[in-house]
């Protein structure tokens, strides 16, 4: 499932950019995204919830680690660099459909 990993990577490449029309395609209509202060579902939801990130933190981007695959699931080891001096890790498990859209995020702070 090499189309998996490479949307991965996609994700956080456009999420790092803050490539709201990026992120759109990647998405499922029914995407459900939890992180350690907020829960939001629907696309329209989760990429307005992105957009709050990008504008309270004007300099994130996201450096990742590693990527494991199983099945339809990808672990992601990231670290969120909110800016240049606070750094967080993150443990992202990103789910896709069949038609390889993500439909679900669910991030744990390290």
């Amino acid at each position: 499932m090499k189309k998996i990993i490479k949307i991965t990577k996609l994700y956080f490449k456009y999420f790092s950019s803050h490539n709201i029309k990026q992120l759109t395609a990647l998405f499922d209509k029914n995407i459900k995204l939890q992180d350690w202060t907020s829960k939001v579902s629907g696309k329209k939801n989760v990429l307005n919830f992105n957009r709050k990130i990008f504008t309270e933190n004007p300099k994130i981007k996201v450096k990742v680690k590693n990527i494991f695959l199983k099945k339809n699931i990808c672990c992601c080891e990231i670290t969120v660099k909110l800016n240049n001096k606070t750094n967080i890790n993150v443990i992202d498990l990103i789910s896709f459909n069949k038609k390889f859209l993500i439909n679900k995020i669910i991030a744990y702070k390290c």
